[in-house]
């Protein structure tokens, strides 16, 4: 079991206030003690030293670095805030993360490993694995082999090189949007530093697809998203699917016995 004083939560913030406070009051329900660091990436909202107070939280205000010519600043960035006071794990987080309970187990601590939704992009060499940005799971001596690597610094994640972004999807997020990525910059540098990124099997963290099946067992789900709703989504589904294959089976069992006649 994961005890609170074992795990540093971080949660990076821009223009999302009215999803912060959502994220927060179910993280401390079930986290009442954990430390928790509020990064506000370049935007001054009073309103999050609010919340900050609120819930009890350590609250960096930053220069804006969530753009794509600063690669992997960002991330950078959060393991020295993380490192300034270690624990066990650290957590990053989204505002639009929900966390419903407890973790029932985390990486041994001492062994660097980065945990969660996994993803992959990219083809052969140019393949990058990387942990899904809802809910990334490190280990301190990840965080500390990372940090000290200094590899998210590295000019290959800045232009014109830009190595992390190696698909459609990943090229769009950085040139059209201006956008760099925690996911695929610490998936790069894990890449270099030959760092195991697993699947966790406690995260349900999709973008825009939360399953209610996984959704059920996990500890932290990615977006956000009312039960009620995935109750209602899992039903239509099963229902519609139900038809589908019913009135498939039955149209070929009237065709067939309309072809015998």
């Amino acid at each position: 079991m994961s005890f609170s004083a074992d795990i540093t939560w971080i949660i990076q913030t821009y223009s999302d206030f009215e999803r912060l406070e959502p994220c927060l009051k179910s993280l401390r329900k079930v986290y009442p003690s954990s430390r928790v660091i509020l990064v506000s990436d370049g935007t001054k909202d009073p309103r999050h030293r609010v919340l900050a107070n609120r819930y009890q939280l350590e609250y960096c205000l930053g220069e804006r670095l969530f753009t794509v010519d600063k690669g992997g600043e960002p991330a950078h960035r959060m393991l020295g805030l993380f490192l300034n006071n270690p624990t066990k794990h650290l957590i990053k987080i989204d505002p639009d993360t929900h966390v419903r309970k407890k973790f029932g187990v985390l990486p041994a601590f001492d062994d660097a490993i980065i945990a969660g939704c996994v993803q992959q992009a990219g083809d052969k060499e140019k393949m990058i694995t990387s942990v899904q940005g809802g809910c990334i799971i490190m280990t301190l001596k990840a965080a500390q082999v990372l940090f000290a690597s200094k590899l998210l610094l590295s000019p290959a994640l800045k232009a014109p090189c830009y190595e992390w972004v190696v698909e459609k999807t990943l090229r769009a997020r950085a040139f059209k949007h201006g956008l760099t990525s925690y996911d695929w910059t610490i998936g790069w540098a894990c890449k270099q530093l030959k760092i195991p990124i697993i699947q966790h099997p406690e995260t349900q963290s999709h973008w825009e697809r939360v399953n209610l099946r996984a959704y059920l067992g996990a500890a932290v789900v990615h977006p956000r998203c009312p039960l009620s709703t995935l109750v209602l989504k899992y039903l239509t589904d099963g229902t519609r699917n139900f038809a589908l294959n019913y009135v498939g089976w039955g149209r070929q069992s009237l065709y067939g016995f309309f072809a015998h006649e």
